[in-house]
């Protein structure tokens, strides 16, 4: 996989694009009300394609949000069948994201399950 989706392969995917192709697909974005923590923040990209695959959940990195999987990565998988989530971890959406926050990795992993549970 090269940076910014000039080249990607996945199995039997292979893809090649120019980065100024448009997906036909849409990304929305849902929040996920928690009893016990704040609410979840998520993008969704469902496919029209019954492939019935599994769905693909996108977990960003640091200095980044969920938003960074929604132009490019989770359109391309919804044209070839799968469902795909990006999750924003929390602290993320309100904080800057050079301040550090008081989250640690056990309450990204616990993100991460309630989407995948949800």
């Amino acid at each position: 996989m090269v940076a910014l989706g000039r080249r990607f392969s996945l199995g039997s995917l292979d893809w090649k694009r120019p980065l100024e192709h448009a997906f036909d697909v849409d990304v929305t974005v849902k929040t996920l009300q928690r009893r016990a923590r704040s609410a979840l923040q998520f993008y969704e990209a469902r496919s029209d394609v019954k492939a019935h695959k599994r769905p693909i959940v996108f977990i960003h990195g640091a200095f980044c949000g969920g938003w960074i999987w929604g132009r490019y990565f989770q359109p391309f998988f919804a044209e070839h069948g799968f469902d795909s989530y990006a999750i924003d971890l929390r602290g993320r959406r309100s904080v800057s994201p050079f301040i550090p926050t008081p989250h640690g990795l056990s309450d990204y992993a616990a993100d991460v399950e309630d989407l995948i549970e949800h």
